[in-house]
């Protein structure tokens, strides 16, 4: 298995069965085709960010966000080259003005946290697809039954 030549759980610090199998359920609920576990929801969001985003880039997120995403947004994030503005979830009108040549991504939490807003998934990906953004949206909330922001 460390040679790669079968298949099969080598180290349960990057590979444990029950965390596979919570992925993969976790996709067929939301319609994703692949996935990833963390820990904390934090370390989702900061992972992500961290994958998707380099020195240089800006991001779009909505003003409605967790106050330890926000410590992300306007003080880690910066201190790699990566700048933040934010948006009211409700201006939609305004939010071609805050997209810059630089824009990787859009973050948005909905429901917000702690707001409860609302922001329209569709139109919001719609937006983004115009852009040519990716979408990261923080779904914490509700259960996929209730809400899919994939599709």
């Amino acid at each position: 298995m460390f040679a790669d030549e079968l298949e099969g759980n080598i180290y349960s610090g990057f590979s444990k069965s029950n965390v596979t199998e919570l992925i993969e359920k976790i996709k067929l609920l939301e319609g994703a085709e692949a996935g990833w576990a963390t820990a904390t929801g934090m370390a989702a969001i900061f992972s992500t960010f961290g994958a998707l985003l380099s020195q240089g880039d800006h991001v779009l997120a909505c003003r409605s966000v967790f106050g330890s995403t926000h410590n992300i947004l306007t003080k880690i994030l910066p201190s790699w080259g990566i700048e933040t503005t934010f948006v009211d979830f409700d201006d939609t009108e305004n939010w071609d003005k805050a997209v810059r040549k630089n824009t990787r991504l859009i973050f948005v939490e909905t429901p917000t946290n702690p707001g409860v807003d609302i922001i329209d998934l569709k139109w919001l990906g719609e937006f983004s697809s115009a852009y040519h953004l990716i979408n990261v949206v923080d779904n914490c909330f509700p259960i996929p039954y209730l809400q899919q922001p994939i599709k």
